[in-house]
């Protein structure tokens, strides 16, 4: 791993969350500490409309620390109401922050993504969450976690879903070619990172 993205993953593990985004994490689990995530087969998917910023950002994070602390029975996802792509901004981010991202191209490209060369990457594109639930059949419960509330009140209920969840972030498409867009990401990519962290670690001990 390069010695920025360490860095940056180790200061999100002492960043200070504020009081009222803890809350809100607490609360979130509380309610999955009894489903108990470590020990059962479990598909945890992060939902915004279009699976192209904030779901892509929180599947990249959630999945490196469950990786990190070895929750191999946990399989995080990213998926919308609508298949549109990773936005090309994403991918600025992930690489500025460290990440190894490979991107073959196309309307929806299937792009790795990984800590350092030759790590087992995490697959990102756009998915839908019809899609999500029925890859997920092998798993024992599934858990949505929306990530913006578009997303939230125009989801169809979804029988399939164990516990569905708000986990909501402004979204940094409000800085889409301004002079604030690369730091409008960052700042979003590392909040979400950070409490990513919050919610995995604490994941650990169900």
């Amino acid at each position: 791993m390069n010695t920025h993205l360490s860095t940056v993953i180790e200061s999100l593990k002492t960043t200070q969350i504020a009081e009222q985004r803890q809350a809100i994490l607490d609360s979130i689990i509380d309610k999955l500490l009894p489903l108990k995530v470590n020990t059962k087969r479990t598909t945890l998917l992060f939902v915004c409309t279009h699976n192209s910023r904030r779901s892509q950002m929180a599947q990249v994070w959630a999945d490196y620390f469950a990786r990190d602390f070895n929750l191999t029975n946990l399989d995080i996802q990213s998926c919308g109401t609508e298949v549109t792509a990773c936005n090309f901004r994403v991918i600025y981010t992930l690489r500025n922050l460290g990440f190894v991202v490979s991107n073959p191209g196309g309307t929806n490209p299937l792009l790795t993504v990984s800590p350092e060369q030759g790590t087992q990457p995490i697959t990102l594109y756009s998915k839908d969450i019809e899609s999500c639930i029925k890859a997920s059949s092998t798993s024992e419960q599934v858990i949505a976690m929306m990530t913006c509330d578009h997303a939230d009140q125009n989801c169809p209920i979804m029988p399939e879903v164990t516990e569905r969840l708000q986990l909501l972030y402004a979204d940094p498409k409000i800085s889409d070619d301004t002079p604030q867009e690369s730091q409008i990401y960052s700042q979003r990519c590392l909040q979400i990172g950070s409490e990513m962290y919050y919610l995995i670690n604490n994941l650990r001990e169900c």
